[in-house]
C-alpha cells in the first residue's frame, strides 16, 4: 500500500461504477464456506498440501480457521504499585532531582525507563555527576 501522501485520488468518472474483484463464473456459483464446513467435516484421503491447493478462497479460510486469534483486552489501570527504595517493582530506576520552580523547591522525578527525558541540563548537571546522553 502506497503512503498516503502519495496515493492517487479516485476519479469517479473514470473508474467503473461496479468495482467488483474478478471472480470466474463457476466461483461466483460455489460457496466457499459450506465447501470448507463439508471438507472439515469429511475424512477424506488427501494430503493437507492438496486441499490447500484447492483454490486461493478455500486456502484462504483454511488458514483465517487456523491462526490463532488473540483476545481483545480491554483497557486496564494499575490497581496496586509497591515502592522499594527507589526501585518499582513494574519499571526502572527513579531519579529524583532537586528543582526550584517559580521560587519554590520541588522534587523533579525522572523515570529511567522512558526513551526521552526532558530536563534543563544546568538543574541535571547541578543536581548530579552524571554525563547527559544527548543522542
Amino acid at each position: 500500500m502506497q503512503p498516503e501522501s502519495i496515493q492517487r485520488k479516485r476519479n469517479p468518472m473514470t473508474e467503473p461504477k461496479c468495482a467488483e474483484p474478478r471472480k470466474l463464473e463457476l466461483s461466483r456459483k460455489v460457496d466457499t464456506g459450506s465447501i470448507l464446513t463439508r471438507i472439515l467435516a469429511t475424512s477424506c484421503p488427501m494430503t493437507i498440501r492438496e486441499v490447500v491447493g484447492l483454490s486461493k478462497d478455500i486456502a484462504g479460510e483454511l488458514q483465517d480457521l487456523l491462526k490463532a486469534w488473540k483476545p481483545e483486552t480491554t483497557s486496564s489501570t494499575v490497581a496496586y504499585m509497591e515502592e522499594r527504595g527507589s526501585r518499582r517493582l513494574l519499571g526502572g530506576l527513579l531519579i529524583t532531582v532537586p528543582v526550584e520552580v517559580d521560587g519554590r523547591k520541588v522534587w523533579a522525578i525522572i523515570d529511567s525507563r522512558l526513551e526521552i527525558n526532558i530536563l534543563n541540563s544546568r538543574v541535571y548537571q547541578q543536581a548530579t555527576c552524571l554525563p547527559i546522553d544527548k543522542s
